[in-house]
């Protein structure tokens, strides 16, 4: 057996999604995401500024990663003028590549070592092997797992 050289990892870049109000006779009646943004762990915090209105109250909702919609809790009231709607930024989070070191046994890659963890990641990584051969999808899990068995061919199980 002998050690092939590492893995590229890929992360989303973050960015601050951004919505549009709806309002009917003084009240929001619906939030609009124009762009659900990326890099969100948890739900941000939605707020509405301007407007000439009050009380008006939303939530965010997440999928893998992104803002897909708002929900109005509360419509407010009194709203006449032009209202934003400010979504939270994703947190700013300092991000350091993983690298790994991968098994080959036989031509076919039969373990995966993490050897750096990386930081920063809120959303399971893409890894891609590069060099020794043909490119060779791999899905990790969260969180680091210090060894993960790969087996593409029941005759050649991972071991």
């Amino acid at each position: 057996m002998f050690v092939l050289g590492a893995t590229s990892v890929q992360v989303l870049a973050q960015t601050q999604a951004t919505a549009q109000a709806t309002v009917v006779n003084g009240f929001v009646v619906a939030v609009t995401v124009t762009d659900g943004g990326s890099g969100y762990g948890q739900a941000p915090n939605v707020t509405f500024v301007g407007g000439g209105g009050s009380g008006a109250t939303a939530t965010a909702i997440l999928n893998q990663g992104s803002v897909s919609q708002i929900v109005v809790l509360t419509a407010g009231s009194g709203y006449t003028n032009a209202l934003a709607v400010v979504v939270d930024p994703p947190p700013v989070i300092t991000q350091s590549q993983a690298t790994a070191l991968a098994s080959v046994l036989n031509g076919f890659v039969v373990s995966v070592t993490v050897t750096d963890g990386g930081s920063g990641y809120s959303l399971v990584p893409n890894v891609a092997f590069t060099g020794g051969g043909p490119p060779v999808d791999f899905l990790p899990f969260l969180p680091k797992q210090v060894s993960t068995p790969v087996s593409k061919s029941p005759s050649h199980p991972a071991g």
